[in-house]
């Protein structure tokens, strides 16, 4: 990650994709990380972070879905 601030500040700042062979963080570094961005955490495999949101009903989480892909397009 470019930019100033710390790491609760993520939407100002501008991600640099890894290149092949770049090694992943270790797990150590990625709970350093996390420690500042709330309700995250680390997969059992520590190959992913998670993030856990509960809706009430099935319509609000396909309407979930469907803001979390339009934001991710």
């Amino acid at each position: 990650m470019k930019g100033p601030g710390p790491l609760t500040n993520l939407a100002s700042q501008t991600c640099v994709p890894c290149t092949a062979g770049t090694p992943p963080m270790n797990a150590d570094a990625v709970r350093a990380a996390l420690a500042g961005l709330p309700l995250w955490t680390l997969s059992y495999d520590g190959r992913a972070i998670l993030r856990r949101v509960e809706v009430k009903g099935f319509a609000r989480a396909a309407q979930l879905a469907n803001v979390a892909a339009w934001l991710g397009e």
